[in-house]
């Protein structure tokens, strides 16, 4: 009977730890990293809207996951790299749009959209970020996918904040 509850209780261990290893790459695959989705679109436009709403959506998320562990100086830099990502991303599609010949854009239409899409990577990366936690102990740390991520973003944010202050300066003139 020990043997059976033993042995009972040894299956039950083997069986979490095949459902946490199976876990681990359903979350990590539903998600592929901004630089290699970046090689599978051809159009720059789209490849620097793409970059910038994802880019905000990351920092958004690692704030809503964890930014009350951040220093405060870090948490008002991503919440203002986020805002300015999606404004460079409104400004991108406009571009794109003019680019193909096509009617102008509503910029607080495509603002809203734009918003809304980083809205979508803020809530993907947030239970990333949470279910890294959850298994390793570290939000970021144990995941290159998120570290690859957020290193081209730190790379992105400050390229977008010069397209939008230049364009805040054209608009002013």
């Amino acid at each position: 009977m020990d043997r059976e509850i033993s042995v009972g209780c040894h299956m039950r261990m083997i069986i979490l730890a095949a459902v946490l290893v199976s876990a681990t790459p359903a979350w990590t695959q539903e998600l592929r990293s901004i630089n290699e989705t970046m090689q599978s679109i051809d159009d720059d436009l789209h490849v620097s809207a793409y970059t910038s709403v994802r880019c905000a959506g990351l920092f958004d998320g690692i704030l809503a996951y964890g930014g009350q562990n951040m220093p405060a100086e870090l948490v008002e830099r991503y919440q203002n790299a986020s805002t300015t990502l999606v404004i460079g991303t409104t400004i991108i599609r406009a571009y794109q749009t003019r680019d193909r010949g096509l009617p102008a854009k509503d910029f607080e239409v495509e603002f809203r959209n734009s918003d809304a899409e980083a809205v979508r990577f803020r809530d993907i990366y947030s239970d990333r970020l949470q279910n890294n936690y959850n298994l390793t102990g570290q939000m970021l740390e144990a995941d290159p996918l998120a570290k690859a991520d957020l290193a081209l973003c730190g790379e992105v944010a400050p390229r977008i904040e010069k397209i939008v202050a230049r364009e805040m300066e054209r608009a002013a003139d």
